[in-house]
């Protein structure tokens, strides 16, 4: 996991608006071995604070899915597609995620077709701790700390944004 921070910007008036809402990544790598990834091969899911609300706010026995698609709206629509599905264990001991990568394109007058799909089960101690780490982060996605101390929205102005900072990313960028 990781938090991408939220972007204000600086009006006119002198005054600093959120301008985009932070976001939390989860990357996901197929295993090469016991204990052991391959992150060239990682995938990125980026969750919105109100997906980040859907995921706390699951009951026990409730299962949750999310559908990304960076064309949507778009004449490329549908060209990739990303899926996150989170289902409890039958024992309710934890949880299920899968994620699922598709992309089309075409090459001259073939379809190219690649999907990545990983399954993996998190146990219900270790879901307990995410979700308490996400209820945290929530606020600062949302940029409530700058409502809270003003003098903080320097480090969080879009003009200002480091070379590589996470918070010009976003699950598509690779």
């Amino acid at each position: 996991m990781k938090p991408v921070k939220p972007v204000f910007k600086l009006l006119d008036t002198g005054n600093a608006v959120l301008d985009r809402e932070g976001s939390l990544f989860l990357e996901f790598a197929p295993p090469v071995a016991q204990r052991q990834y391959d992150w060239n091969s990682k995938q990125i899911f980026a969750l919105s604070v109100m997906e980040l609300g859907t995921l706390v706010g699951l009951a026990p026995g409730e299962s949750c899915e999310f559908y990304h698609d960076p064309n949507m709206g778009k004449s490329d629509a549908g060209k990739i597609r990303k899926s996150l599905k989170v289902n409890p264990m039958k024992d309710e001991d934890g949880y299920y995620f899968n994620l699922n990568r598709q992309s089309h394109s075409r090459f001259m007058a073939n379809l190219l077709e690649s999907t990545f799909e990983l399954n993996k089960t998190v146990r219900l101690h270790v879901v307990t701790s995410i979700l308490s780490c996400v209820q945290y982060i929530i606020p600062y996605l949302m940029g409530w700390h700058v409502f809270v101390d003003p003098s903080t929205v320097d480090d969080f102005l879009a003009d200002d944004e480091p070379v590589g900072s996470m918070t010009t990313k976003n699950e598509w960028d690779k």
